[in-house]
């Protein structure tokens, strides 16, 4: 709870004279913080179903991000300017990542001053995939290998490196949610499914 209000007000939230000076800096930030809060806690209690709790959270969300908009007939102009909404995108074509790459930006040298920063970051991240993939193997019950895992995913992350992508690896909060809002066994269709529908969109070259 304190993590979500300090990521949510941009202000420490350590003790009361915190929450006090946040309360006056953006009341409004720490007033949807904690209703958050509480909604979610009062989730808690209700038996709701994950699968209808998934579509209800969805729905809500869309709802208060288009409402203002839509509803209230609020310039989005306005709300851009509050920090409600993003700068909306412009059309590019998908193979534009690509066209942007060049190698001749890369400084070698800059990376040699930093090679202690660079291996301790290898091996914590090592540590962290390892805890990952421990962690969705226990509840899962999917008798992973380690091994395979471990060289797949790297194998992965340096294809994607190539292409200017971003590191990633695996996630157990969203294999959870995935096992509880999917039919049972067909928990990786419903990953292929997103996987496609995220690359039609990359595709397409519809502004995000």
């Amino acid at each position: 709870v304190r993590s979500g209000l300090t990521v949510s007000t941009g202000l420490p939230a350590n003790s009361i004279a915190d929450l006090v000076h946040a309360a006056q800096a953006v009341p409004h930030e720490l007033a949807a913080s904690i209703a958050l809060c509480l909604g979610l806690l009062l989730l808690r209690m209700v038996r709701i179903p994950p699968k209808l709790l998934f579509i209800i959270a969805f729905s809500v969300s869309l709802v208060l991000i288009y409402a203002p908009q839509a509803l209230l007939h609020i310039p989005r102009s306005t709300l851009v300017a509050n920090g409600f909404l993003f700068h909306e995108s412009e059309p590019v074509t998908f193979w534009s990542v690509f066209q942007r790459l060049d190698p001749r930006r890369v400084q070698i040298s800059a990376v040699v001053p930093e090679v202690g920063d660079v291996l301790g970051t290898i091996i914590i991240l090592t540590i962290s995939l390892v805890l990952r993939v421990s962690a969705i193997d226990a509840f899962s019950n999917a008798n992973m290998r380690m091994e395979q895992e471990m060289k797949f995913t790297g194998y992965i992350n340096a294809a994607v490196a190539l292409g200017g992508g971003l590191l990633g690896t695996h996630s157990p909060g969203l294999v959870a949610m995935n096992k509880d809002v999917s039919h049972a066994g067909k928990g990786a269709t419903t990953g292929i499914v997103q996987s496609i529908m995220l690359l039609a969109l990359w595709v397409s070259s519809y502004p995000l």
